[in-house]
């Protein structure tokens, strides 16, 4: 037998597996997220979105602080 893991982003998302896994008579079984699984996702999600922020600033969509002016705050 094969499984599938499945990853929602939010409760809504997780309401329409439960109930798609319902319909069909999968059995489905939920794990709870560890703590480093979350600081690990966190992590990840603020990653793209840093990287979606660059890619905005190569566009002249954003205006980015330079890294010179970063380590001058110090």
């Amino acid at each position: 037998m094969q499984q599938i893991t499945l990853q929602p982003h939010n409760d809504q998302e997780m309401r329409l597996i439960k109930q798609l896994a319902k319909t069909l008579n999968i059995k489905a079984t939920v794990e709870k997220e560890t703590s480093k699984q979350k600081k690990e996702r966190e992590f990840l999600d603020s990653f793209d979105r840093r990287s979606e922020d660059v890619k905005a600033h190569l566009k002249g969509e954003k205006k980015l602080q330079s890294a010179r002016d970063f380590l001058n705050e110090f």
